[in-house]
Parts: structure tokens; sequence; C-alpha cells
């Protein structure tokens, strides 16, 4: 689903050679197809990677451009989607804003206007979306489209993120998935499904909410597993992880470095997106700790999807202080801290860059 190098037809024929070698000496397994929705016998899901290759890539994917979205209009949503068909195949984040329940109706809070906005009427968003993309999108072009919303606490009448907001809920993770769900089924029965794939997304920072809050959430997301399995991007920050190996690290609001890691990777599908926003390389460091820390208490580093920057959003409000990595530097700087370790050396397919732009 990723912008891809390209592979000489000798390199491929060792490459295939190594892996049927692999599969006869029983190193290597090769699971059943993977859909979205995909089923599984154990809470495991199926990630097979190949660090090695890690070693061929050494420059950063096209960016795609993810969005904040603050507008239902059909024809703005359909006009980006089709802009989307003109840029590369990858990840593109549309964020909806924090969680909102009224009343029972579980949604979020939209960019803008502060409105609350239903999950009926955010599916419909990213159905208008889909549409534009496919209506612009040549063969061959591949979109994962994560539809996200963050771990912001909101209590009407205040500012900022609540750390007792009550909209932060395993039954509104579980709607998600519903929501998920259901622009999904749309996307299959309208033959789209070749070149688009629907996930579920948040924007998980530790100084937003707890950890308890936000394993709720992330619990009820997945509560139909493993019958229904929908990829979650956490396209979030470590904030007050240590950046420096000799730090003593101090999480905010309860987080532990389990609790980091079971958002991130360790429930279900979940994969990380990480905010790579700060110049001085501070995030990237940031996420390779992290990483090596699940390498040494869970056996195995945390994998990471891509990079996360806001470059243009940074632009598009007159600029930002520090934390306006290019796309390319945000993936650049990942990829040189993880890849200096051959404990979690590995490929970085995906590089999203978000944007306030209608």
């Amino acid at each position: 689903m990723s912008a891809r190098k390209t592979i000489h037809a000798r390199d491929a024929f060792i490459l295939l050679i190594a892996i049927l070698g692999l599969i006869a000496l029983g190193l290597l397994t090769v699971p059943p197809p993977v859909t979205w929705a995909q089923s599984s016998a154990t809470p495991t899901p199926w990630r097979y990677f190949f660090p090695a290759v890690s070693k061929t890539q050494s420059f950063p994917p096209p960016a795609t451009a993810s969005r904040y979205i603050s507008t239902l209009d059909p024809a703005t949503l359909t006009s980006q989607g089709c802009r989307a068909a003109t840029g590369p195949s990858g990840v593109v984040v549309l964020d909806f804003g924090s969680p909102r329940i009224i009343s029972g109706t579980y949604g979020t809070r939209i960019f803008g206007t502060g409105n609350f906005i239903s999950m009926t009427q955010i599916a419909d968003a990213a159905k208008f979306f889909v549409q534009g993309y496919w209506n612009c999108s040549q063969t061959g072009a591949q979109l994962i489209v994560a539809l996200g919303t963050n771990n912001c606490g909101y209590i009407p009448g205040q500012s900022g993120c609540n750390l007792n907001s009550t909209n932060i809920t395993r039954e509104h993770g579980q709607a998600w998935e519903q929501m998920i769900k259901s622009v999904n089924d749309w996307v299959i029965a309208s033959g789209y499904a070749g070149r688009v794939s629907i996930a579920g997304a948040n924007d998980i920072e530790l100084s937003w909410s707890g950890p308890v809050e936000t394993r709720a959430w992330v619990d009820g997301y997945f509560a139909n597993a493993p019958g229904e399995l929908f990829a979650l991007y956490n396209y979030g920050a470590c904030d007050g992880c240590s950046y420096l190996a000799s730090q003593n690290w101090i999480l905010p609001n309860g987080w532990s470095h389990n609790d980091v890691w079971y958002v991130s990777w360790g429930a279900w599908t979940t994969y990380t997106l990480p905010e790579i926003y700060l110049t001085n390389g501070w995030n990237a460091s940031q996420w390779y700790l992290m990483s090596v820390w699940a390498y040494t208490n869970h056996g195995n580093a945390i994998r990471f999807n891509g990079s996360f920057t806001q470059w243009q959003a940074c632009q598009d409000v007159g600029g930002c202080t520090s934390t306006d990595n290019t796309p390319s530097a945000g993936w650049t700087q990942l990829f040189n801290a993880l890849n200096a370790d051959p404990r979690t050396a590995q490929t970085l397919p995906n590089a999203t860059d978000i944007t306030w732009q209608k």
C-alpha cells in the first residue's frame, strides 16, 4: 500500500530464493491472505518484517497529504480526495477532532467550528473523499484512508484537554470501529477495494489524557476482534519520553512504558505512524528509545509504518517554531535513529504531512 522502490529482476530472483530457503528451513512462515477485516485465532496480528531490507532504503518516500477536517461539504471533500490521487500511494489520515458523546450519540468536535458531528456524518465525509480519490486515481494507485480522532478529553465551556472528561470511553472506541466497518463495507460494495483501504487512527498524546481511558478506547476499538479486525494507527507523540538513553523516564498523567507500547503496537493490529515534528530530532529519539524498550521488555522492537509531520500545517498558520520538520527531514530523522541500532533496524515505508487546507 506504500510507494515502493523498483527491484531489478536479478535482485528479485535472489530475494525469492532467499525467502524460499527460509521457508524450507522453517525460519519463516507465510500467513494466509490478510484483509482489513481479518480473522485470527490468536490476539497476535500477522506482522512479518525483513530488517535486512532496510539497508537498501536510504531516502524518504514521497509524502502523502493528511488533513485536519473542518468541513462536511461534499464538494470540498470530493475535491480533497481527487487531489490525493495526484500524490503518491501510502497512508492518508483524515483527522476529525476530539471524541464527543452527546445524549448517547457518538462523534467528535470538528475542527474550525468546534461543532459536534456524529459517526454517520464522519462516515459520509469519508465516502465523499474516497469517491473523489477513485474518480481521479489511476490504475495501480493505492491509498490507506485512516479516519482519525484523538485522546483529548473535552468538557464544554473549558479550553484545552481535560483529564476529567467522560468522552474517551470504551464505547466510543467501539463505535469508531463500527463506523470504520461501515465505510469499509461501502468501499467493497462500490468496487473500490482495489485502490482504497479504510483504517482507524488516533492521535494519542500522553499529556492529553491518562492511560486508563485511552487504553479503554483502544480496547473498545478491538472489542469485536478477531471476527472484525481493522488496523488502528497511532499518529501521536511520545511526549514526556526520554530522548537520551541516560535520562530517567518520567511520563505524564500516570502513563507507563507498557501503556505506550500497548496503544502503539501491543494491542491487536495497532501500528505506529509517529509525530516527528521537532527539528532538533528529539521526537525521533523518543520513539527510537521506545522501540528499544519494546525490544528489551517484549522481545520485539516496535515496527513503524512511517513518519508523520506538520510542515504544511505550519505554513498554513504562518509558521511554527522548531516543530516544522519537512516530511523528508522527519522521515530521515526517524529512519536514521532506528537503523543505527540492529535491534530496531527496519524499513520505513510511508511519510505523510498534515495540512489545514481545504
